[in-house]
């Protein structure tokens, strides 16, 4: 049999983060007068530089500042497994970032999908962090 340990809800968690990361990028995210763009096509159309210069963007915010989102869930599920706090900080950054263009009408489920990935990762920290499980592995 097997014992539930304290990491588990941590572990679930981090686990769903990265399911719903996955998920998101099959789901539409997006739309405009061009069609309906997936999540697959717009990670690669945010993170061009020479798109960004074409879109209009929330409040002069670029959209390779919310791909940069990204990056940070991906250095924070790394450091889950190595530092809780540097999880926490780079969870923090990357649901800041994700969120950004919460509140743009032509946003899709792929969209608040991926987002929720974000907030996945900063709560299976916290979780964790509140365990008192911070030490380094």
């Amino acid at each position: 049999m097997i014992r539930p340990s304290r990491r588990w809800p941590g572990l679930i968690l981090i686990g769903l983060s990265l399911i719903t990361y996955a998920i998101s990028f099959f789901l539409p995210v997006f739309k405009d007068v061009d069609g309906i763009y997936f999540g697959y096509e717009a990670f690669y159309l945010s993170s061009s530089f020479a798109v960004n210069d074409l879109v209009s963007n929330n409040g002069g915010i670029p959209p390779v500042m919310v791909w940069f989102a990204n990056v940070f869930w991906f250095v924070g599920v790394i450091f889950f497994f190595r530092s809780i706090v540097l999880s926490l900080v780079f969870g923090c950054v990357s649901v800041v970032l994700a969120s950004l263009y919460m509140f743009q009408p032509d946003l899709l489920l792929g969209y608040y999908v991926w987002v929720a990935s974000m907030y996945l990762l900063l709560l299976a920290a916290l979780i964790r962090a509140r365990k008192g499980d911070s030490r380094q592995n």
